[in-house]
């Protein structure tokens, strides 16, 4: 398994494996899942990311395919997080096999 992602965010090969977007983003983050894989990829926020998995929370996402939000995803597709000011975490929270290839958009405004 593995994530490959823009903005340079790492890449994961296998389940718990996590990929970070900046909280220098001043809005939104879009994010583009594809590739073939079998597992969930949930999405996470936190505001201070030296403390590791500590303060951070499950985020709802609006899938853009079908506008359903979620803080979970097991399919392809966009996924719009509200992320002003925020650190923005996927981790493969259950995998199975492929890989997931992640590319981020930052909105600004």
């Amino acid at each position: 398994m593995s994530f490959v992602a823009t903005q340079s965010l790492g890449v994961a090969n296998a389940k718990t494996d996590k990929i970070n977007a900046s909280d220098s983003f001043a809005g939104d983050l879009t994010f583009h899942i594809r590739g073939t894989f079998t597992g969930t990829i949930t999405f996470y926020a936190m505001i201070d990311p030296e403390v590791v998995d500590g303060d951070r929370v499950a985020i709802d996402v609006e899938n853009l395919n079908d506008g359903v939000k979620a803080t979970t995803t097991t399919v392809v597709g966009l996924f719009r997080a509200v992320a002003a000011g925020l650190h923005v975490q996927l981790e493969m929270t259950t995998y199975g096999s492929g890989t997931a290839l992640v590319d981020v958009l930052p909105s600004v405004g």
